[in-house]
């Protein structure tokens, strides 16, 4: 009897279309999380976030299978997500920030809902990795980068603060050094410094994962 449940539980999980309705319905919940966050903390702002609103964007593309955009998405946010669990980590753990990241969650009072955040930023990019890793990274994925980063550039300088700095348009994230015209390279610097190395990562994860002949010689 327990074989046969453990084996039908094992079925059900590597049907790739039932893993991909438990993603879709888990950024959902997520992205519900963060709005319901926002709003128990009066920070609505906060949903501005790159983190903080793609997760339902990532679960529309899931259902309609848009891997390329989804890539475009993760180019974006992976790094900076990446260093963010590992700041996160390292205070949690250790005691002590490397990057100072997450400071707001450990001196902020979000009490049972601080796993909401850290939800977040550790799944839903690497959630979004999972499910594409198998597509070689090409041309249409900086495309799709390319212009989200111009949609964030130009709605965070419309509805956000200077105060606020959110997605580190107006100042660098975890420095206290910005030149004065780092916002008018914002978009420039992003791609540069962040949506293509990212987009090598992601190539490294397809050869490695996705065609299993990184290490072979041919």
């Amino acid at each position: 009897m327990i074989c046969m449940v453990i084996g039908k539980i094992r079925t059900w999980f590597l049907n790739r279309d039932d893993k991909y309705d438990v993603a879709i319905c888990f950024l959902v919940v997520l992205q519900f999380a963060v709005i319901y966050l926002a709003y128990r903390i009066n920070d609505l702002p906060r949903l501005f976030w790159f983190c903080n609103h793609t997760p339902f964007i990532l679960a529309l593309l899931l259902y309609f299978r848009k891997k390329y955009i989804i890539k475009g998405i993760i180019n974006i946010g992976l790094i900076f997500q990446f260093l963010w669990t590992i700041d996160f980590i390292s205070k949690a753990l250790f005691g002590f920030y490397l990057t100072g990241t997450t400071r707001y969650l450990f001196e902020g009072s979000f009490g049972w809902l601080i796993i909401i955040p850290v939800l977040i930023h550790i799944f839903s990019t690497n959630l979004a990795l999972y499910f594409t890793y198998d597509s070689k990274p090409n041309i249409k994925a900086l495309f799709y980068s390319l212009i989200y980063i111009i949609v964030i550039y130009g709605i965070t300088l419309s509805f956000t603060s200077i105060e606020t700095n959110i997605n580190c348009v107006r100042t660098i994230c975890g420095v206290s050094y910005s030149f004065d015209t780092y916002t008018n390279y914002w978009p420039a610097l992003a791609f540069f410094l962040i949506v293509i190395p990212t987009q090598l990562i992601q190539f490294v994860f397809y050869k490695i994962f996705a065609e299993k002949t990184w290490f072979v010689n041919k």
